[in-house]
C-alpha cells in the first residue's frame, strides 16, 4: 500500500511544473451572441479559431496547450522562454481581435465583444485526457481567470512572476485592484497577487532580446511598420556585431546567429525588409541557407521572382528541399507548371510529402485528376489526411463520386467521427429531403453510425412537421439524445405557438438549456405580447439562465402596444419576481401620458438600484415640459458620469428658447468631439425667423458635408419670403431625389400668390398620392378670395372625412367679415 502511494506521489511530482497561462475572455459574449442570427453566430464561432491560429503559429505557440472555454481561450506553456510570446499574443489580441473578427465575419466592430486578458504563473500537474491530448491542471488557469475579471475592456493584467520575466521588453504599470470600481473587482480571489498592467513594447530594447522575431511580428501586426523596421535594423546591427566578435572556428555560434536572422525574416510580411535582412546576413559574412531561401521564395511578390531565388540557391550550391518545392508548386501559375515542379523534385531525389500532394489535388482541374493524385500518394506510402479528403470531397461532381470518396476515407482508418462529420455536411447540402434520406441509407449500408447532427439535418430538411416528428422517433430508437438544435428546429416547424411552447416544456423536462435561437423562435411564434409574458414567467420559474430571461424581456418590450399594456406587463413581472431592467423603465418613461408619471417611474427605477443610461436621460429631457427642467436633467446626467450623446444635444437645441441659447449647446457638443448632424442643423434653422440667417446655416451644413433632408427643405420653404423663392427650394429638393410631403405642400399653399395657384397645388398633391390633412385646407381657406370659395374648400374637406375644428370656422368667419367690408 505504501509502495503504491510512493509510486503515485513520485509520478505526480514528475508531472508537476510551473506553467504560464494566458486567459482571453470575451466580455458579454453571450449578450452579443443573442443579437446575431444563427448563421452569423456559427460564422463568428468558426472565425474565433481562424483568427487566433496564425498568431499562435508565428509566435511559436502551436505546442502550447490551447483550450476553448466557450467565452474565450486559455493558452498554457511550461517553457519560461515563451513568456514573451504569450505577452506578444495578448498584445495582438487586445489591439486587433475586434478588427480582425469584424473583417472575417462581416459583423460591425461595435457588435464584436471586447476582451479582457490576464497572464499568470502557477503550479500545475500535466495530465493526459481520454482522447490522448495533454492538459494542465492546477493554479495557473485559476489565477489567470480570476485576474481577468479585474480587466478593463481590452486591457492586459500580469502577475509578478510574469512581470519579472518580461519587464525589460514591455512598459509595465503596477495597479491596486482594490482601487478599481466594484464591477472590476473579482467576486472571488483566493490569494493576494501583486499585479501590473502590460503596456507597449519597448522598441529600444528589442535589439537585445533573445527572441526579437516575436516582437517584430507583433509590431508588424499592429501596423507599427516604422517601429518594426527600426527594430529590425537594430537587431541586424546587434547580430552583425556578435558575428564580428566570433572566431572562424565557432561554427555552431555562426549557425545560431543565422537561425536568428531566418526567424526574424519569417516574422515580417514586407518583402523589401526581407531583402534588407538578406543584405545584413551577407554583410556579416554569413551564407544564406535553405531556410533563408525558402523564406524568400515564399515572400516573393510573384512567381517569376520566386524562380529567380531558386536559381540563386543552386548557384550557391544550396540544395532545395521538400519545403522549397512545395512552395513553388503552390505558387505555380497553372496546373501544368505545378506538375513540372513535381518532376523536378523527383529528379532531385526529394520525396514529396502529404503537403505536396494536397497542393496538387487542390490545383487539379477536375475530380478524376485529383483521384489520380490520391492513388499516387498511396503508391508512395504517403498517408492522406483529413485535408486531402476534404478537397476531394469538394471536387466530387456528384453523389456517387462523393460516396466513393467517403468509402476510401474509411479504408484509410481516418477517425470515424471525421467521416460522420463529412457525411453530415454532405447531407446538409442535399437539394431536398428525399436525397438526404438516401444518404442516411448509405450511412447504414456502409456501417457508418449517424449522430445527433445527422438527424438534426434530416429534421431540418423534413417536408412538413409530421415528417420531422418521424425523424425524431427514429433518432430516439437509435438511442441518440436530441440536443438544443433538435428542439429549436421542432419549435420552428410547429404550426402554432401552443405546440412550440410544448416543445419548450419538453426541453425543460430533458434538462436541455434553451438558447437564443429558442427564445427568438418562440418570440416570432407569439403573435401577442401576453404569450411572450407567459413564456417569460415559465423561463423564470425553471431557473433558466438569467440572460435568456433578459433577452426575452427585451424582445417583449418591442411588442407592447401602449402605456397600459406596458404597465400591466410591469405588474405581472413584479408579481412573478422577474426584475425589470433599464429597457422596461425606458419604455414606461417614454409611453407615460403625463410628465408627473414619468418622474414617478424614474424614482421607482432608482429605488430598484437600476442605473439609468443615456437613453433614459434623453427620454427625460425630451419629455420634460419646459427648457429649464431639461437643463436640470442634463446636469443630473453629468453628476452620474453618464456621457451625453448627439441625441442629448439635439434635444436640448430643439428645446432652447432662442438661437443664441441653442448655439451654446452646439459649442458644448463640439467640445465633447460630437459632430453635429442634419437634425442639429434643422433645429438651429427653425430657431431663425430671418430667412437670410437660414441660408447661412444651410451653407455651413454643406461645408461640413451634411446633406439636407426633407425637414431642412420644409423649414426653408416655410421661411421663404415669397412663393417664387419657395418653389425654387421645391425644385432643389426634387433634384436631390427628396420627395415632398404634406408639410411641404401646406407651406407652398400658404405662400401661393392666389387662390387658383393654391387649388392647383392641391391637385398636384392628389396626383402624387399625398394625403391632405386639416392644415392643407386651413391654408387653402385662408387663400380663398371670397366666402363662397372658403365654403367650397370646407365642403371638399368634409368629403375627405376631415373634421373641421374651431380654427377652421374662425378662418371662414374671417372671409365673411372681409366680404361684408
Amino acid at each position: 500500500m505504501e509502495e503504491d502511494y510512493q509510486s503515485e506521489h513520485t509520478e505526480i511530482r514528475s508531472n508537476e511544473n510551473l506553467v504560464f497561462c494566458l486567459s482571453i475572455d470575451l466580455i458579454g459574449s453571450t449578450t452579443a451572441g443573442l443579437e446575431l442570427i444563427t448563421q452569423k453566430l456559427d460564422k463568428f464561432n468558426i472565425s474565433l479559431v481562424n483568427q487566433i491560429k496564425p498568431h499562435l503559429e508565428k509566435l511559436d505557440l502551436t505546442d502550447a496547450v490551447i483550450k476553448f472555454t466557450g467565452d474565450g481561450w486559455l493558452v498554457m506553456t511550461e517553457e519560461p522562454k515563451k513568456a514573451p510570446s504569450l505577452c506578444c499574443l495578448a498584445t495582438i489580441m487586445a489591439n486587433r481581435f475586434q478588427k480582425e473578427m469584424s473583417k472575417k465575419t462581416g459583423i460591425t466592430i461595435s457588435k464584436i465583444p471586447s476582451i479582457r486578458l490576464a497572464i499568470c504563473l502557477g503550479r500545475d500537474i500535466s495530465v493526459q485526457l481520454p482522447d490522448g491530448r495533454k492538459d494542465w491542471v492546477g493554479d495557473s488557469a485559476r489565477r489567470a481567470t480570476r485576474v481577468s475579471g479585474c480587466c478593463y475592456p481590452n486591457e492586459i493584467i500580469i502577475d509578478e512572476p510574469v512581470r519579472y520575466s518580461i519587464f525589460r521588453d514591455f512598459d509595465i504599470k503596477p495597479i491596486d485592484i482594490k482601487q478599481r470600481p466594484v464591477e472590476y473587482q473579482p467576486n472571488k480571489m483566493e490569494e493576494n497577487l501583486t499585479l501590473s498592467v502590460l503596456g507597449k513594447l519597448k522598441i529600444e530594447e528589442i535589439g537585445d532580446s533573445e527572441t526579437p522575431e516575436y516582437f517584430v511580428y507583433t509590431l508588424n501586426v499592429l501596423g507599427n511598420k516604422e517601429d518594426a523596421t527600426t527594430a529590425i535594423k537594430k537587431v541586424s546591427e546587434n547580430l552583425e556585431n556578435k558575428v564580428s566578435k566570433l572566431n572562424n572556428t565557432e561554427d555552431e555560434a555562426f549557425q545560431r546567429i543565422l537561425r536568428s536572422w531566418n526567424r526574424l525574416m519569417a516574422s515580417i510580411s514586407d518583402y523589401s525588409i526581407a531583402l534588407d535582412i538578406l543584405k545584413s546576413i551577407r554583410n556579416a559574412g554569413l551564407s544564406p541557407d535553405v531556410i533563408t531561401f525558402n523564406t524568400l521564395i515564399n515572400k516573393a511578390p510573384d512567381y517569376e521572382e520566386a524562380i529567380d531565388w531558386l536559381d540563386m540557391m543552386q548557384k550557391n550550391d544550396i540544395k532545395p528541399d521538400v519545403i522549397t518545392f512545395n512552395t513553388l508548386i503552390n505558387k505555380a501559375s497553372d496546373y501544368e507548371e505545378a506538375i513540372d515542379w513535381l518532376d523536378m523534385m523527383q529528379k532531385n531525389d526529394i520525396k514529396p510529402d502529404v503537403i505536396t500532394f494536397n497542393t496538387l489535388i487542390k490545383k487539379a482541374s477536375d475530380y478524376e485528376e485529383a483521384i489520380d493524385w490520391l492513388d499516387m500518394m498511396q503508391k508512395n506510402d504517403i498517408k492522406p489526411d483529413v485535408i486531402t479528403f476534404n478537397m476531394l470531397f469538394k471536387k466530387a461532381p456528384d453523389y456517387e463520386k462523393a460516396i466513393a470518396c467517403i468509402v476510401r476515407l474509411q479504408k484509410e482508418s481516418i477517425e470515424p467521427s471525421i467521416i460522420t462529420y463529412m457525411l453530415n455536411n454532405f447531407i446538409k447540402k442535399a437539394p431536398n429531403h428525399k436525397t438526404a434520406k438516401e444518404w442516411l441509407d448509405i450511412f447504414w449500408k456502409e456501417d457508418i453510425q449517424p449522430n445527433v447532427m445527422t438527424f438534426n439535418t434530416l429534421i431540418n430538411k423534413a417536408s412538413d412537421y409530421e415528417e420531422a416528428i418521424d425523424w425524431l422517433d427514429m433518432m430516439q430508437k437509435e438511442s441518440i439524445q436530441p440536443d438544443v438544435v433538435t428542439f429549436n428546429t421542432l419549435v420552428r416547424l410547429a404550426s402554432n405557438y401552443e405546440i412550440a411552447e410544448a416543445w419548450l416544456d419538453q426541453m425543460i423536462i430533458e434538462n436541455i438549456q434553451p438558447n437564443v435561437v429558442t427564445c427568438k423562435t418562440l418570440f416570432k411564434k407569439a403573435r401577442y405580447h401576453d404569450k411572450d409574458l407567459t413564456c417569460l414567467v415559465k423561463l423564470q420559474k425553471e431557473n433558466i439562465q438569467p440572460f435568456f430571461v433578459t433577452f426575452m424581456l427585451n424582445k417583449l418590450i418591442t411588442k407592447l402596444p401602449d402605456y397600459e399594456a406596458a404597465k400591466d406587463c410591469f405588474d405581472v413581472m413584479q408579481k412573478e419576481g422577474i426584475k425589470p431592467n433599464v429597457n422596461i423603465y425606458n419604455l414606461l418613461i417614454r409611453m407615460a401620458l403625463y410628465f408627473e408619471t414619468v418622474e414617478v417611474w424614474f424614482e421607482a427605477m432608482q429605488k430598484e438600484s437600476i442605473q439609468p443610461d443615456v437613453i433614459i436621460y434623453n427620454t427625460l429631457i425630451y419629455r420634460t415640459p419646459n427648457y429649464e427642467k431639461a437643463v436640470e436633467w442634463y446636469q443630473s446626467m453629468q453628476k452620474e458620469n453618464i456621457k451625453p450623446n448627439i441625441a442629448t444635444y439635439n434635444t436640448l437645441i430643439f428645446k432652447a428658447p432662442d438661437y443664441e441659447t441653442a448655439t451654446t449647446w452646439l459649442e458644448s457638443m463640439q467640445k465633447e468631439n460630437i459632430n453635429p448632424n442634419v437634425r442639429t442643423y434643422n433645429s438651429l434653422i427653425k430657431k431663425f425667423v430671418d430667412y437670410e440667417n437660414c441660408i447661412d446655416l444651410l451653407s455651413k451644413m454643406k461645408t461640413e458635408n451634411i446633406k439636407p433632408n426633407i425637414a431642412t427643405y420644409n423649414t426653408l420653404i416655410f421661411n421663404a419670403p415669397d412663393y417664387e423663392t419657395a418653389t425654387i427650394w421645391l425644385e432643389s429638393m426634387q433634384k436631390e431625389n427628396i420627395n415632398p410631403n404634406v408639410r411641404t405642400y401646406n407651406s407652398l399653399i400658404s405662400k401661393a400668390d392666389n387662390y387658383k395657384t393654391a387649388t392647383n397645388l392641391l391637385e398636384v398633391m392628389r396626383s402624387e398620392n399625398i394625403q391632405h390633412n386639416i392644415g392643407t385646407y386651413h391654408s387653402l381657406i385662408r387663400k380663398a378670395t371670397n366666402y363662397e370659395d372658403a365654403i367650397a374648400s370646407l365642403k371638399r374637406m368634409q368629403k375627405e372625412n376631415l373634421r373641421p375644428n374651431t380654427l377652421t370656422y374662425m378662418y371662414i368667419n374671417t372671409k365673411t367679415l372681409q366680404q361684408e367690408e
